[in-house]
């Protein structure tokens, strides 16, 4: 029988920036809580996570803690205050050995700080405060670690301070930090009465954004231009938390593919595969994370299961084995100086009196315009041509107008104002010049195995990635790892309850970490894997059933991990 139950709470942002604990009893126990993220697949190019969810059911009926019908859902006129679409929703766990400790609360502007004797917590913990009057403070955060008896987080407003109540905190885990997304009310007014409430967590923001503002980057590493692809994102669509760790790649250039815009999740796949063995996801507190072949290289086994499982799910067929791996790499160059033409006006552009017209000028080799190219304006004068008139088909009387350009790396954004009170102006002529930063076409490099089963082969495109020797590296060990089944290990599955150990485990362990396997049926033995992904459910009365898909530790060498690329020639500088 289970032994070990967890404290369970959804908490969400009816208030910017305030936690607040939805009622236990507005959630739909006997529905369950389910959460998913991470990585999908286990495959060589299973490299970027996918959206995470959590799914819950909700009262809607009249006694909910509200005592309103309709109280969640988001159209009805006696709605919660704050409830509606793209509120802040996480789910937080409790271990029951982590029991709540009275402790005070004091404030200097933003930073709270908690007294609480002989804590034993780490910087990047997540405590739960209760009981607080002020509700700024009450919640789970984040903290920072300042001594053996304190530590801090951050809160909004000025609460009162010291805060007042009879105050506790508790230790917590956070498995899930996200957005709802959708939110269905169920209108059964013979049944029951709730609504089924699904969040995504921030990689869906990722999956959804556009890449366009973005510079060119030349001659620098995968965790800097990841740092730069969400910098460029509008501030709702950033992640929570980053973890990027030290860059491992020198790539010559960056973001030369984007185009007229493509996804955020796009570019960091392309990272991702440019640079071996390199991993981007999304932790259950939304910390986005990248970690290198050097930060995979130094992790070691967390636990140990051995014959303790709920399930073990291992590969039936050779449908993740691959025995010929090619790694294709992507040579570039620059064009030598600021004459070719990236872009050219086909029709005028129109902008009425007194106002502003926003232009996207999309750079084409001036060889083929059916080809986007990544561009280097010329940094003095990037118009080659320019002419505005008051007369659409030729040049006309002289006209009043202000322009100014913003570029990026397949783009530039062209404001022009018209300073002229009545007149319309046409601009009939524009043309851009600069440097082409042009492809050279594919370079495929190949590892090839003969097994038995024939020949089983996958392809993997490295964007940005035009180091030969790193390539050929990369495919021999990607072919090592993949071409049979020894080792590999889809998933397994524990219920946390059934012990302090499990329950420990099933709330402490993210994407990235490594655990090892021994289960005597399918002839696991001291087998190590990686945590691709997290799949929890809370069923009725706090069963918690934990499912982690899992992958292989891929063969990492000391050589391979610290051959880190040097500048490469073919980046010419200007």
């Amino acid at each position: 029988m289970p032994t070990a139950l967890p404290a369970v709470r959804v908490e969400m942002q009816f208030t910017t920036g305030i936690w607040s604990e939805v009622a236990s009893s507005d959630v739909n126990q006997s529905a369950g809580i389910a959460i998913h993220y991470g990585i999908d697949g286990n495959g060589p190019t299973d490299c970027v996570a996918s959206t995470g969810t959590c799914t819950f059911v909700m009262r809607n009926d009249a006694r909910n803690s509200g005592l309103v019908l309709g109280y969640y859902s988001p159209l009805h006129a006696s709605k919660r205050t704050g409830w509606t679409f793209g509120i802040a929703c996480q789910v937080v766990f409790s271990h029951p050995s982590d029991t709540a400790t009275t402790v005070t609360i004091t404030r200097s502007s933003q930073t709270a700080t908690v007294a609480h004797t002989t804590h034993g917590k780490a910087t990047g913990d997540y405590v739960t405060i209760s009981g607080a009057v002020q509700p700024e403070y009450n919640g789970t955060w984040r903290i920072t670690v300042t001594t053996a008896n304190a530590y801090t987080f951050t809160v909004v407003g000025t609460p009162t301070t010291p805060a007042t109540g009879t105050i506790t905190s508790r230790k917590a885990y956070v498995k899930h930090r996200g957005k709802v997304h959708t939110i269905e009310p169920q209108a059964n007014p013979k049944g029951e009465r709730s609504v089924l409430v699904t969040s995504y967590d921030g990689m869906r923001d990722l999956v959804a954004a556009d890449v366009r503002r973005v510079s060119l980057l030349i001659n620098t590493n995968e965790s800097t231009a990841l740092t730069t692809l969400l910098d460029s994102l509008p501030t709702a669509a950033q992640p929570v938390l980053r973890s990027i760790d030290t860059g491992m790649e020198t790539l010559p250039y960056v973001f030369d593919n984007i185009g007229d815009g493509v996804k955020a999740v796009s570019i960091m796949r392309d990272l991702a595969l440019s640079s071996p063995y390199t991993l981007i996801y999304m932790k259950g507190d939304g910390t986005l994370t990248k970690e290198s072949r050097q930060t995979r290289s130094t992790k070691t086994s967390q636990f140990t299961f051995s014959d303790s499982m709920q399930g073990v799910s291992i590969p039936t067929d050779l449908g993740n084995v691959y025995n010929h791996v090619r790694v294709t790499i992507h040579k570039r160059s620059v064009s030598s100086d600021y004459t070719e033409e990236l872009y050219r006006l086909s029709e005028p552009i129109v902008v009425p009196p007194l106002e502003t017209v926003e232009v996207w000028t999309n750079f084409t080799d001036p060889n083929d315009r059916s080809i986007g190219v990544g561009g280097i304006p010329d940094p003095i004068e990037a118009f080659g041509e320019y002419e505005a008139s008051d007369n659409p088909l030729t040049g006309g009387v002289a006209v009043n107008e202000s322009v100014v350009k913003t570029t990026f790396a397949t783009t530039m954004k062209i404001d022009i104002t018209s300073a002229e009170p009545t007149t319309t102006i046409y601009i009939i002529a524009l043309t851009i010049v600069g440097k082409v930063l042009r492809d050279h076409g594919p370079q495929t490099y190949e590892a090839i195995s003969v097994q038995s089963y024939g020949d089983r082969p996958i392809n993997i495109d490295s964007p940005y990635l035009s180091n030969a020797q790193i390539a050929q590296e990369w495919a021999t060990k990607l072919e090592d790892q993949y071409n049979d089944l020894d080792d590999q290990v889809n998933s397994i599955t524990i219920v946390g309850n059934y012990s302090t150990n499990f329950m420990t485990q099933v709330l402490a362990r993210e994407p990235g970490d490594v655990i090892t396997i021994t289960e005597s049926l399918t002839g696991l033995s001291s087998v190590t894997a990686l945590i691709h992904s997290v799949d929890l459910t809370v069923e009725d009365r706090g069963l918690l059933t934990c499912t982690w898909g899992l992958a292989t530790v891929p063969p990492l060498t000391s050589g391979f991990v610290l051959d880190t690329d040097q500048l490469n020639v073919d980046a010419l500088q200007f």
